[in-house]
């Protein structure tokens, strides 16, 4: 018998490489026996990165009736009222994860995702740039890239891009 931690790494590996359909599966089958709610945070990353964000905001909402000082469900509820298009609430739940975790690196993209979407570049380069800080990923430095080129200061543009 495969054990649910098992089930968790296999669904948690197929999320990271983009499979959402499969992990939503696989994360559906352990939500109710996982001893945390992380499976039930992952399905409702996978709801979102699926377009189902009605599905997605209504779970991270249930999920923070329980969880209320977890940030990772404040900036995932943003990022899922972000892409359905509600930029106020996104915001309030940005801006609410980084009073949880002023330092989460997660938080701060999100952030400066928010910023970058509402053309503030200024704004977005300077949460991504704590952000990288704190955690140097591709996604971050394609972001200051983008935001650079946005204010003209083609130079760090490209090195962002280079990284």
């Amino acid at each position: 018998m495969v054990s649910i931690q098992k089930i968790y790494d296999d669904a948690e590996n197929l999320y990271e490489q983009g499979n959402y359909e499969e992990a939503l599966k696989l994360f559906a089958s352990i939500m109710d026996d996982y001893e945390t709610y992380s499976a039930a945070c992952y399905y409702g990353c996978c709801l979102t990165r699926l377009g189902e964000y009605d599905k997605s905001i209504a779970l991270f909402k249930k999920l923070l009736d329980l969880c209320p000082d977890w940030e990772s469900l404040w900036y995932n509820l943003g990022d899922a009222y972000l892409k359905n298009g509600d930029k106020e609430q996104a915001l309030s739940c940005l801006l609410k994860a980084e009073e949880i975790a002023p330092e989460h690196p997660c938080a701060l993209f999100y952030l400066g995702l928010y910023y970058e979407k509402e053309e503030d570049y200024n704004k977005a380069i300077s949460y991504y740039e704590r952000s990288l800080t704190l955690n140097n990923c591709f996604e971050t430095n394609a972001s200051l890239a983008v935001c650079y080129y946005a204010v003209d200061k083609f130079s760090k543009a490209l090195l962002y891009a280079k990284t």
